[in-house]
């Protein structure tokens, strides 16, 4: 039962939404609604009459009467079906009286013809549904409209009052057939008639009210549509900021964890950074004590190797260390020293061929790195495995060459025995600078031992001279009176005049020799200098404590003085290989430009600068040689100046004047500090120092001195009475 119930209100439902549609006002959408119900309960109730009806009239033919409205109340259905909503209501509002109306006419006339007899429901059954259907048009048609009402209203009231008139035009009388009397039938008219006025008007009365209650539903409707539409509008706000707050509470989160990943990477990074820079830190330490030790700065060759031999092994953790050098001759790498830390013992002496072994020494002769973690899988180490490596149980190799003069000089090698290393940037910038600082040893070596075979060359030379002096001072006193001897004396004066040219040449070979080995050291050390100072320059980017900045700087001032002692070692070679161009030349103007120049570095506010000219101011000679002289000669007056002395007031005097015909004589003179007495004869001479306030190298005088013997002049110091310094420079055109 529960299930026929519940297929019924589905059809129920079903069939009175039939050609509603959403956007239908709701007004109209409750009609159609109406209309289909409507339609279902009076097909249900027609349904009903016709199968009851026999039951209480007798008669076989009921189901005539109501057939005609059953299809009616069927179409209407399908009208609305299929969005003919208006047709439908009008069909439905109209079609109930006027079938009613016409089905009995017709039913009557038939009966009448074959003489079958007529029932009282002909009479009362029309009119009741007749009567019925009055309210349709008052239900389903806009009240608004009252023509429409109005037409509709006026088929079912003609129909009752004409009802009786009609049959009896058809030659049908009521009481010819029916046991009433004419008294009844005019009643019964009366009575329908009534009735329908009181529907009308009653539901005139009724729709009225229901307008005006409609009117404030419909104000409310739209105002909780309104509502209804912001609160959707609102929802859907809502529901994007919700969803939009979702998403960014997710984007959070994973920001969270990404922020949580970099943090954790950023601790290590930190970790690593730290502890590289203690690790740079201990090197750079290592390097600089290395580097102001004696046996760096002396050039002690055999004492450098050990320390650095040892140094490497204690500094890094390896167990051996070892440096090598390169017999090009012979093409062999010969070990200098090695030092294992596990045994602290010393070794040297091994030969390895570098012909036999290419493929490990090919890195080396080009300048590369060999970084082997295990010797065994490294294509370049695995050459060498059996006659070194395996013998001393080396299992990682850190190898990096060193140059002397530009040519392959030996390398240096880091070598972890036993167990195997991973190398790092740390331990590889340790190994360049380590080679770079041999490589510095051996040009500081290099260039102490030629300075002392010069040294004892030239005290040779001094001694051979003043011998031959004496002698031929010798030969004069004895040429009065040894008259015979004088050919034997001047065949012997020949010898000796020979031999001192021999020594001459010598000379000048040494001295040309010591020009280019100080041209060529100063070319080799510029690399490993530049290393040096970049080293110097990160160290001093990345040290944070104060002890670290003052020791680095320190170490870059002492490489820039360094850098400096080269580039005039150069300029000195340079002067004495270069070409003179003479030109004309006005030496006020040079001389006031090279002061100029001079301002940009030193502050001359305070000084006095007197020219005074006796000559032509125009010479021929090399612009860029006097230049030298003069700039090297005045930053020696600006120089040596009397220090926190407020009274003193520096005063330079710049003399030209002509001594002789086709000289030039330009003395520059100073008020400074002076030259000690003992100190006069070695001014000129190469590093020499007169005083503390000295800030080069000692070799601007030295420097000044080959410029003017390249232009064939001289350069002399002497006192003035007043004990000013004066520097005679002579020219010749």
């Amino acid at each position: 039962m529960t299930r026929i119930i519940q297929i019924v209100n589905k059809l129920w439902g079903s069939l009175s939404t039939w050609g509603v549609r959403p956007e239908m006002p709701f007004t109209l959408r409750r009609r159609i609604i109406l209309s289909n119900q409507i339609c279902i309960g009076l097909s249900v109730v027609i349904s009903a009459l016709a199968i009851i009806t026999p039951f209480f009239f007798d008669t076989q033919y009921a189901w005539v009467l109501f057939a005609p409205d059953f299809v009616i109340f069927v179409a209407v259905l399908l009208l609305n079906r299929t969005s003919h909503t208006y047709t439908s209501r009008v069909i439905l509002s109209v079609s109930p009286s006027l079938f009613a109306l016409v089905s009995t006419l017709v039913d009557v006339a038939w009966r009448k013809h074959f003489g079958v007899p007529i029932e009282l429901l002909h009479l009362i059954v029309p009119r009741l549904i007749i009567l019925a259907s009055s309210a349709l048009p008052l239900v389903l048609l806009n009240f608004t409209r009252k023509r429409q009402i109005f037409f509709n209203l006026i088929l079912p009231f003609a129909g009752l009052v004409l009802f009786d008139l009609l049959h009896n035009l058809i030659g049908i009388r009521w009481v010819d057939h029916l046991p009433i009397n004419q008294g009844v039938i005019w009643l019964l008219n009366v009575a329908f008639t009534t009735t329908f006025l009181i529907i009308t008007a009653s539901f005139f009365l009724l729709q009225g009210i229901n307008i005006a209650f409609e009117q404030k539903i419909t104000k409310v409707m739209s105002t909780l549509h309104q509502k209804n539409k912001n609160l959707r509008k609102q929802k859907t706000v809502l529901n994007k900021a919700y969803r939009k707050l979702k998403q960014n509470q997710q984007d959070i989160e994973i920001q969270k964890k990404r922020i949580e990943e970099q943090n954790e990477a950023i601790k290590a990074y930190s970790k690593e950074v730290v502890v590289k820079k203690e690790v740079m830190q201990l090197h750079s330490e290592i390097l600089m004590r290395l580097l102001r030790g004696k046996h760096v700065q002396q050039g002690m060759l055999d004492f450098v190797q050990v320390d650095i031999t040892e140094l490497s092994t204690f500094t890094l953790g390896v167990s051996r260390a070892s440096l090598w050098r390169y017999n090009a001759q012979n093409k062999e790498m010969v070990l200098l020293d090695a030092f294992e830390k596990p045994t602290g013992k010393h070794f040297s002496g091994q030969i390895l061929q570098v012909d036999q072994y290419e493929a490990f020494f090919e890195p080396i002769l080009n300048q590369k790195m060999i970084k082997a973690n295990d010797v065994y899988r490294s294509r370049t180490t695995q050459v060498i495995t059996k006659v070194y490596l395996t013998p001393n149980e080396i299992r990682s190799v850190l190898a990096f060459s060193y140059f002397v003069e530009g040519k392959l000089g030996g390398m240096l090698c880091f070598e972890q025995q036993q167990t195997y290393r991973r190398w790092t940037e740390e331990d590889i910038s340790f190994l360049i600078s380590l080679a770079d600082v041999f490589t510095l040893t051996l040009a500081t070596y290099k260039i102490t031992q030629t300075l002392a075979q010069l040294h004892r060359q030239k005290e040779a030379l001094s001694e051979q001279h003043l011998l031959l002096v004496q002698n031929q001072q010798e030969l004069l006193q004895a040429q009065q009176t040894i008259q015979d001897q004088n050919q034997a004396l001047q065949n012997y004066n020949a010898d000796l005049q020979q031999a001192i040219a021999r020594k001459a040449q010598e000379l000048q070979e040494a001295s040309r020799e010591l020009d280019t080995f100080i041209y060529r050291a100063s070319h080799d050390l510029k690399g490993p200098l530049a290393t040096f100072q970049g080293l110097c320059q990160i160290a001093l980017i990345d040290a944070n404590e104060e002890i670290s900045l003052h020791y680095f700087g320190i170490l870059q001032k002492t490489s820039n003085k360094m850098q400096n002692v080269l580039d005039t070692l150069l300029r000195v070679v340079e002067i004495k290989d270069m070409d003179i161009e003479r030109n004309r030349i006005n030496l006020r103007s040079l001389l006031q430009r090279i002061l100029n120049q001079i301002r940009l570095k030193e502050n001359l506010d305070h000084f006095l600068i007197s020219f005074k000219l006796s000559a032509k101011e125009i010479v021929i000679g090399d612009a860029i040689v006097l230049g030298i002289i003069f700039e090297n000669v005045l930053k020696n007056a600006i120089q040596f100046q009397p220090m926190y002395n407020p009274v003193h007031i520096p005063h330079i005097w710049i003399q030209i004047t002509n001594p002789s015909e086709g000289k030039t004589l330009v003395e520059i003179i100073d008020n400074g500090i002076g030259v000690a007495p003992e100190d006069e004869d070695r001014i000129f001479d190469m590093f020499f120092k007169g005083s503390d306030q000295s800030k080069g190298a000692g070799l601007g005088l030295y420097m000044a001195k080959a410029a003017v013997q390249k232009l064939g002049g001289s350069i002399v110091f002497r006192r003035s009475p007043e004990n000013f310094s004066i520097f005679s420079i002579e020219i010749p055109q």
